[in-house]
């Protein structure tokens, strides 16, 4: 039986994210991680879409830290 050819389709946006996700997570973990050295493994058309996933990344495991005493605070109050 033949195989479809989309089966074999590489989904390279999906795997860029995941890529920055991963590093973005193990910055958070204090874990090594360099993401210049990704940049070998990303196609430079891609290179835009690896950073601003990275920094969005960034931003999701590290919340700003006005925002996050802010919500303790509206916790504590009972606002939350």
């Amino acid at each position: 039986m033949p195989r479809k050819f989309s089966q074999h389709i590489v989904h390279v946006d999906k795997a860029i994210d995941f890529m920055a996700s991963t590093q973005a997570f193990l910055e958070y973990l204090n874990k090594q991680g360099n993401p210049n050295a990704l940049a070998h493994d990303i196609p430079p058309e891609y290179a835009d879409f690896f950073a601003q996933r990275l920094a969005w990344y960034r931003k999701l495991y590290r919340p700003d830290p006005v925002n996050e005493k802010q919500s303790v605070s509206e916790k504590e109050n009972g606002a939350g």
